[in-house]
Parts: structure tokens; sequence; C-alpha cells
């Protein structure tokens, strides 16, 4: 196949999937908050398209929706990142269903028997904000008088505990993880970088830094799931 015939493969399976694009932007949309712009997902949306049209081969045995599907998503994601003005519960929702993509894209563990992916994943997004909390509260610099700053419209005081529990739980945890991949939980939700801003930080290609951060919220995954440690 020459150049100019690739790329006109290329634009003919981004002018076929924009619809597709549209409904995973509208699919995330809904669990953002309304002042999220539907036309800044769909730009976000087109580079994941792009660049998933770019890598996908008709002989990889995997339909081109299935290929693009992270790809897209992953560049919803990074783009709202990028979003200035974004509140920081919407930051850690946007936090959360990345993580819960890359922990279900990499397939970094196997789901229990008593379990689907899809809850596995569920307690990935507990992680996930449970690590938005405890760096936030390193950085207040007084994390027992700052708890409910973080615990979003916490109702009782039972719900209050549960959370400020969770939040030390996930902290030990972060503690326990290697040096490299403490770093990189650092710089995606203290410095706010993006999967590509890490990789090129890093020096290393986009999915492994992606292999990497689910490799980190499965364990946190595990702690959390496993109850508080003896």
């Amino acid at each position: 196949m020459t150049e100019e015939e690739r790329e006109d493969e290329i634009e003919q399976l981004v002018l076929r999937h924009r619809d597709y694009v549209r409904s995973l932007a509208h699919e995330i949309l809904r669990k953002l908050p309304s002042h999220v712009e539907l036309d800044d997902l769909l730009g976000f949306g087109e580079v994941g398209l792009v660049e998933a049209a770019r890598k996908w081969r008709p002989g990889l045995g995997t339909a081109f929706t299935t290929f693009s599907y992270f790809r897209i998503r992953g560049a919803i994601f990074d783009g709202l990142r990028k979003l200035s003005g974004m509140p920081p519960r919407s930051r850690r929702k946007t936090r959360e269903m990345q993580g819960q993509d890359e922990f279900i894209e990499n397939g970094v563990a196997q789901p229990e028997a008593t379990a689907s992916a899809a809850q596995c994943a569920e307690e990935v997004g507990k992680a996930v904000v449970g690590l938005g909390a405890v760096f936030l509260l390193s950085q207040l610099g007084d994390p027992d008088a700052k708890l409910e700053d973080v615990a979003g419209e916490v109702e009782d005081t039972a719900t209050r505990a549960e959370h400020n529990e969770s939040v030390t739980r996930v902290r030990e945890a972060v503690e326990r993880l290697p040096e490299d991949q403490r770093q990189l939980l650092h710089w995606l939700y203290i410095d706010d970088l993006t999967m590509t801003e890490c990789a090129e930080r890093i020096g290393r290609h986009k999915s492994a830094v992606s292999r990497a951060h689910a490799k980190a919220l499965d364990q946190l995954r595990t702690e959390l799931a496993g109850g508080p440690a003896p």
C-alpha cells in the first residue's frame, strides 16, 4: 500500500467513526457537571480517533471500534485534565473514570471468582478518589482539620468516619508503593500532568506509563478491597 493509499484509508476510518466519538463523548458527559461542553469532548475525542486510525491495521483481528475505544476515551480524559477552571470534584471524577479504563484495558489483575471486572473497576475508582484526597491533604498540611474539604458533601458522622478511614488506608498504601510509582502518582494527582506528558518526562511510551499507573491502582484497589491492614 502506498503512503497516499494509507492516508486515504485513515481519512475514511475517521470519517466513518465520528458518530462513534460522539457516542463516547455523550457517555462521558453524562457523568460530568453541566458546565463541561460537549464540543470540547468531541474535539479531544477526535484526537484519539485519528491516533487510533493511524495505529490500527485490518490484520490485527480486532474491530476498529474495539481497538479505538480506550484511545478515544483516554484522549478525552487527557483533554479534560488540561482544561483550566475545572473544579476539584470534576477533576476527581475524570481521574476516576480514566483509572477504571486503564485498569480494564491493561488487565493488570484477574478479577476474583466472585467479582466481575466492573466491580473491580469500581474499587479502582474508590482508590482514585482516595488518592485525590490523600494528595490534596498532603498539600494542605493539616489533614485532621481539612478532611471535610475533600470528602464532598458528607451527610453524617458515620459517612465522614468511613471516608476518613479510606483516606488513611490509601495514604498508607501509597507509602508502600515503589518510588517510581509514587512519583508517577504525584505527577498525575498533584502536578496534574496527563499520561502523554508523564511519558515525555521519563522518555517512555504512553502505553508503558498507562500500565505502570494501572498496576499502582491495582495495588491500591487490593488494599482497599481487603480491608484495613492488621
